[in-house]
């Protein structure tokens, strides 16, 4: 069978959770806590596999991949369970310690146990899915792209992580995924657990590894504004071989005194196997290994035992060494390291200069221009940012907002391609084709329904807007968000656009108060683009309760 992607749906037992005030380590989302009592949910999940392996993925739980299995031993790569394992811990107060969950430090994620949006990924041929991506804003200024995919004749699934810094501040990071409680053991460039997973990374290495999760590095780094991480890594599961001594890519051993077993993640035909004994005799075994069946043979012709195997395939190349399975990783957490020095926003131009800063310089170069309606200037802007950070997926969103306005609009928009090629899931990406429609509709455009599924992707998308300095491209995109998703803080954000741009008091104060009808919901203001507008409308309307109340929760961050 090919590789196949599919939605169904689960029952899964979790425990009910209270929410709390927020606090420092949860905001801007309210702290949670366990309650004792639990319930049966159904999830909606989507289902990757291939021939050999089935992935279970939850959209609703953080994009997690819930349950693997391995369809070849009928077994589960990691513990599965139909009722969730949660726990005291994490910077909300509990974490959800099911499945595989993808890192953005030492702990769980913010959303770990929210929705992402998602998509399929379908193949350069059209014939099928390759995969699945899903995508989150993380609600500290990061945000993830992820990639889920099974190549359709190996026993593998491969995790392709994107984590960008949206802000334009150093954010805290460290990149990496976890699942279970394991000890992991160095080969070579990868990592490989006793019980049979082999994580191999791609171009990146994986310095840290800490209970059940692997990390890109053995501290908390920063990733610099506007900065991308990029890392892939390949799952190979060995869970049928016994007495295991090590694994590759492409294949895993074991043996005992009485048996040696094999197991290769794809078809090696006019293969060898060369062992040697502890009386330093060689022997050769000819082998065809296919990833369906388990290679088994007996050891009672060889009395002295195996101290080291190797197997080559039909070029002689050599795909795995094994002698004994090493030690267990025992590393430790390094300290933090100090963030880098910012921008210094008063000198641009001498900025521009400055490796460490000049695509910002320049981007933020763009943004003035955007304010004095330069709009071809402000794409010049962009366009040298881009030339010092190719991988800022906002600064070429914004740059096709620039050449849009400015008049010049090619017939594929090359700006959003690009955008959308290092980040698939990025909303701005259907605000822009929302803001470039030439006419409005009475009714809600049909473009931004996925969006309501996150609500705060339409603040996050007028917050981007008022920092570019595009007031009335803010307000058109507001106006529209009211009419999906009517929050607090978009009609705080499009009085504060009213008061900035053409000094709209009257329609601003109008917005306060109709603010006040709704109630707010996490996650809570902490852009600086809100919390400025929230103190610029407290000072213009100091006898509104509701923005004062607004502020006292934005102390928390």
């Amino acid at each position: 069978m090919p590789v196949d992607l599919a939605e169904e749906s689960v029952d899964l037992t979790i425990e009910l959770l209270e929410a709390g005030p927020p606090t420092p380590e949860s905001y801007p989302y309210p702290s949670l806590s366990l309650t004792g009592r639990s319930d049966q949910k159904t999830f909606r999940v989507v289902i990757l596999e291939n021939p050999f392996l089935r992935a279970t993925i939850i959209p609703e739980l953080g994009g997690r991949i819930l349950r693997l299995e391995d369809k070849r031993t009928q077994t589960d790569v990691w513990p599965y369970a139909s009722k969730l394992a949660l726990s005291k811990g994490g910077n909300r107060g509990v974490a959800c310690n099911a499945g595989l969950e993808i890192l953005t430090g030492f702990g769980p994620r913010l959303n770990s146990m929210g929705l992402v949006s998602s998509s399929p990924d379908f193949s350069d041929d059209d014939e099928g899915p390759a995969g699945l991506w899903w995508g989150e804003l993380c609600g500290n200024g990061l945000s993830l792209n992820v990639r889920y995919s099974m190549p359709p004749d190996e026993a593998c699934i491969e995790i392709e992580v994107r984590a960008f810094n949206r802000t334009l501040r150093p954010n805290p990071y460290n990149g990496g995924f976890s699942f279970g409680q394991v000890d992991w053991i160095r080969s070579d460039s990868a990592w490989l657990t006793a019980n049979g997973l082999l994580a191999v990374p791609a171009e990146t290495q994986f310095a840290h590894a800490e209970g059940g999760s692997l990390h890109r590095f053995d501290r908390m780094r920063y990733l610099a504004p506007r900065q991308l991480d990029s890392w892939s890594v390949r799952l190979y599961p060995f869970k049928g071989v016994a007495d295991l001594k090590n694994a590759s890519q492409s294949l895993a051993v074991g043996w005992s005194r009485d048996s040696l077993n094999i197991q290769s993640s794809r078809e090696i035909l006019g293969g060898k196997i060369v062992v040697r004994t502890s009386s330093d005799a060689s022997l050769e075994l000819p082998a065809d290994l296919r990833p369906e069946h388990l290679a088994s043979f007996s050891l009672e012709s060889v009395p002295d035992g195996i101290v080291e195997l190797v197997v080559l395939d039909a070029r002689k190349t050599e795909l795995i060494r094994a002698t004994e399975l090493g030690p267990v990783y025992a590393g430790s957490r390094k300290a933090v390291e100090l963030p880098p020095q910012e921008l210094d926003s008063s000198r641009l131009q001498e900025e521009t200069f400055a490796i460490a800063h000049r695509h910002l310089a320049h981007l933020q170069l763009g943004y003035e221009k955007l304010t004095e309606r330069e709009y071809s200037k402000a794409a010049a802007c962009f366009e040298q940012s881009l030339l010092f950070n190719a991988e800022d997926h906002l600064t070429w969103w914004i740059k096709a907002v620039a050449e849009r306005l400015a008049g010049n609009v090619e017939e594929d928009r090359p700006e959003l391609l690009n955008a959308h090629f290092l980040a698939p899931l990025e909303p701005a990406l259907r605000a822009e084709s929302y803001l470039a429609s030439p006419s409005q509709a009475r009714e809600k455009s049909a473009v931004l329904n996925p969006l309501e599924e996150a609500p705060e992707t339409f603040i996050e998308i007028a917050c981007l807007l008022i920092e570019a300095n595009l007031l009335e491209e803010a307000s058109k995109w507001i106006d529209e968000s009211i009419r999906h998703l009517d929050m607090p803080m978009l009609r705080y954000l499009l009085a504060y656009a009213y008061l900035m741009g053409s000094r709209m008091e009257v329609q601003a104060a109008e917005q306060v108060q109709l603010a006040v009808r709704q109630q707010a919901e996490p996650p809570y203001p902490w852009r600086p683009v809100e919390i400025q507008a929230l103190e610029h409308l407290a000072k213009r309307f100091p006898a509104d309760g509701s923005l004062a109340r607004m502020l006292a929760i934005t102390s928390r961050t």
